[in-house]
């Protein structure tokens, strides 16, 4: 016998089953839509959290980079400095023989950090690789030398800062006297022959004068030109 498909209790069975698997299915769907949220939820949370601490640490270790940076630069620059001539004037020829190794003896507080130093383009000092780190830059006047000859006939005047000269009297030259503002520093009646090392004091400049005969005298001559000194640490 076939079952009587208008019995309006079967039909309300049957629609009670299907309404409680519908509220299965999206109590299901509600679950797992809960369970995505939360594991969203909490690596977003994670990923904040990191960005935090590390713009935290990036806030504690800048100033400590600074500070390391500027103190290692006002020392090169200061006129106790041993690379200088005077307060921000700076010797090119000592420049270049900075080390990691000196400057970790002379200054201890920049041990283990990774560093650059520059004057001007060229790099003097090279340490791990210090990009991202804290840059400090200090206007600076580059001093060097430049050897200049000149024949003494001239009358040639030399610049104050110069300590050496050396005069140089050919064979047959007939010098006798060379005179150093108006005081006599070589004389040999029979005729002076070879070079001869003179030391220039005092704070003015060095007229050369010589009697008669030919003669030249070489003498540095000091050049200063503003750069930058550029010094970066990565502590």
């Amino acid at each position: 016998m076939l079952p009587n498909t208008d019995d309006p209790d079967a039909s309300e069975t049957r629609s009670d089953a299907r309404a409680t698997a519908d509220a299965k299915t999206r109590g299901q769907a509600g679950l797992l839509a809960l369970v995505v949220s939360l594991v969203v939820l909490t690596s977003v949370v994670g990923l904040a959290l990191a960005v935090v601490d590390g713009a935290y640490r990036s806030a504690d270790r800048e100033p400590a980079e600074r500070r390391i940076a500027t103190s290692l630069a006002e020392k090169l620059v200061s006129e106790e400095s041993e690379h200088t001539t005077r307060a921000n004037v700076v010797n090119a020829t000592e420049l270049h023989t900075l080390t990691g190794e000196r400057l970790d003896r002379a200054h201890p507080f920049i041990r283990e950090t990774e560093l650059r130093i520059r004057l001007g383009n060229e790099t003097l000092v090279e340490r791990g690789d210090p990009t991202g780190g804290t840059t400090v830059r200090r206007l600076v006047l580059r001093e060097h030398q430049r050897q200049v000859t000149r024949s003494v006939g001239e009358d040639p005047t030399i610049p104050s800062g110069s300590q050496l000269a050396t005069i140089t009297v050919p064979p047959g030259g007939a010098a006798t006297t060379v005179r150093a503002n108006d005081s006599v520093i070589l004389h040999e009646p029979d005729g002076l022959t070879g070079s001869f090392e003179i030391a220039l004091t005092g704070p003015e400049p060095t007229r050369l004068r010589i009697d008669e005969g030919t003669a030249t005298v070489t003498y540095a001559q000091m050049r200063t030109t503003p750069t930058e000194l550029v010094v970066t640490v990565d502590a």
